[in-house]
């Protein structure tokens, strides 16, 4: 289960690299989209409205758009961090 303030990734692009957000609630994450990760298609999200077409930012999208069809890991810290 997620709470608000959970640090949360998910593996892209087989293992090369990680996309990291924070969960801030109602579904919801925060995290940035980069130049060049953005997909082809035009099409707003029908959760959270979001563009795949927008340039680099960082973003509030919902958990699917953050996830784009790869797993959820929460960020397990040494020591409670919120």
């Amino acid at each position: 289960m997620l709470n608000p303030g959970d640090h949360i990734f998910s593996i892209r692009a087989g293992i090369l690299y990680y996309h990291h957000g924070i969960y801030v609630g109602d579904d919801m994450v925060i995290h940035l989209m980069a130049a060049g990760m953005k997909k082809s298609s035009s099409s707003l999200c029908p959760k959270c409205g979001y563009n795949r077409d927008r340039d680099s930012r960082i973003v509030k999208t919902c958990l699917d758009c953050f996830l784009d069809g790869n797993s959820l890991h929460i960020f397990e810290y040494g020591m409670p961090c919120k």
